[in-house]
């Protein structure tokens, strides 16, 4: 009996270790449909967001996992972009500033060319192969579903990916994206398999991100061989919250040394948020171009009106990469009204180099002391920034450094930066345009009352008016000063 039983358990053994290896020699099958030897390709993007459409046309080469090149060739302002991979490095040329600009590693799970597919998708470094195992957890005829949990030493962001698998020609026909907390984040769809050579490969992939009115779809041609292809928004709002969580620390600090309450409020309040906050709903918790303020003019006009308000000011906001000769970094630039900020928030007062903004639409930045280190620039040097505008088309110009300023809160000063908002607006075809408004307050004993009054006045059910004591317990930073305090 104990010799049967042994004989079960290895069995069971055995036929683990079989399903797990079966599960990986699935994957690299996939995996060498996808990449195989050398690649040639063109395919076609077509990018749906809230109703809004556009189309790119790009080329591709690659060989194998670890060199692969990438040439947009349309539409005509985006023509002769390029993306270059080799080994686990990449490199791009934007010919309208005539740059050739390493993308860090950080900014691999960026956004591509304002689409919700990555860089990291379109030059393969991730291998899911090398940095995923996998495990078959469901079986109905051909059709296999993989699990792919990330290995400890993978330098990848995604929690887990479900695969379908068509075991008959091994391809993919759906994968399911999910975050380090298990939500969804997005799908990809293939369909329309070609055999090219030896290879199996899907020629029109749909994605999906998790959120309503957004996609994208390609359209593959093969000419030669095979082939192969953010967001992750939630980085905007945490990197936001962790720059005004150090900032207020900072700050609570100094006016600490005032022995008043309501200096300590209104101290804070007035380095970079205001007492009152005016979004389109969805945007602090998804974030987006999607989700950013139109009309702002109008808005501003009814703020105008409304007894008890003492400042205001809007704010574009973008996140891109800044690079100066040999450094680059990933930085919010945001588009500021350099007269209204003056007198709303403590951003001038924290000048320390050069010049503060002077509202002549030109190209100065006003850069972070700790991000100009980090790019190793001083004053007069140019900057190179590509991000995406606000119709998530390609965005791309040559910044140069005219000041810098200094909080002490390093998380803000080494990645932020401003610039005037009459030109930041002409690149980012954001005219009229905000991520949010800032209002403050005369006396922030009436900042209820003067929120309800601003909700009244602006009477649109899509926005969303917060004052300071909701919109910190909602970013989660709530300390016993803002929350608890009686005002």
């Amino acid at each position: 009996m104990r010799h049967l039983a042994k004989i079960l358990i290895a069995l069971c053994v055995s036929s683990l270790l079989h399903a797990q290896q079966s599960a990986h020699d699935i994957m690299e099958k996939v995996d060498t449909n996808l990449r195989g030897k050398n690649v040639y390709m063109q395919m076609s993007m077509s990018i749906t967001s809230f109703g809004h459409k556009r189309t790119m046309k790009m080329q591709t080469w690659s060989q194998g996992k670890k060199k692969s090149f990438v040439k947009t060739i349309y539409p005509p302002k985006d023509a002769g972009i390029t993306f270059l991979s080799l080994d686990n490095q990449m490199w791009q040329y934007v010919p309208k500033i005539e740059r050739i600009i390493k993308i860090p590693p950080s900014m691999m799970l960026q956004n591509w060319m304002g689409s919700d597919i990555t860089n990291d998708d379109i030059v393969k470094q991730s291998s899911i192969v090398d940095d995923y195992n996998a495990k078959i957890i469901k079986q109905n005829g051909k059709m296999i579903t993989i699990e792919l949990i990330p290995k400890e030493d993978a330098a990848v962001v995604w929690g887990k990916i479900i695969s379908l698998i068509d075991t008959s020609n091994y391809t993919d026909t759906k994968d399911i994206f999910y975050d380090e907390e298990g939500k969804e984040v997005r799908t990809f769809i293939y369909d329309k398999v070609k055999k090219v050579g030896k290879y199996y490969t899907p020629t029109y992939w749909k994605i999906s991100p998790n959120k309503v009115g957004t996609q994208e779809v390609f359209k593959i041609m093969f000419f030669l061989a095979l082939k192969n292809i953010l967001f992750y928004k939630g980085r905007s709002i945490t990197t936001f919250a962790l720059t005004f969580f150090s900032t207020f620390s900072f700050i609570v600090y100094v006016a600490m040394m005032d022995g008043s309450h309501n200096s300590i409020l209104h101290n804070a309040l007035k380095v970079y948020v205001g007492a009152i906050e005016i979004y389109k709903k969805g945007y602090r918790e998804i974030g987006g171009n999607e989700y950013l303020l139109y009309n702002v003019h109008k808005k501003e006009e009814i703020l105008k009106n409304i007894e008890g308000i003492s400042s205001f000011t809007s704010r574009y906001e973008t996140y891109g990469l800044l690079s100066s000769d040999e450094y680059s970094s990933a930085a919010m630039v945001v588009g500021i009204n350099s007269t209204k900020e003056a007198q709303h928030s403590q951003l001038k007062n924290a000048l320390i180099l050069g010049e503060y903004l002077d509202g002549s639409a030109n190209n100065c930045l006003y850069a972070g002391s700790d991000l100009a280190k980090r790019l190793h620039v001083k004053l007069g040097s140019k900057v190179s920034f590509i991000g995406s505008a606000s119709d998530n088309s390609f965005a791309a110009d040559i910044f140069k450094v005219c000041g810098m300023f200094k909080t002490g809160a390093y998380e803000f000063d080494s990645s932020s930066a401003f610039i005037d908002r009459g030109y930041f607006d002409t690149l980012m075809l954001s005219e009229d345009m905000a991520s949010y408004i800032h209002v403050d307050v005369a006396n922030l004993s009436d900042v209820d009352m003067i929120q309800q009054k601003i909700q009244t006045a602006l009477d649109d059910p899509e926005l969303e008016v917060l004052n300071f004591r909701l919109y910190l317990h909602k970013s989660l930073f709530c300390g016993d000063i803002f929350c608890d305090y009686d005002i």
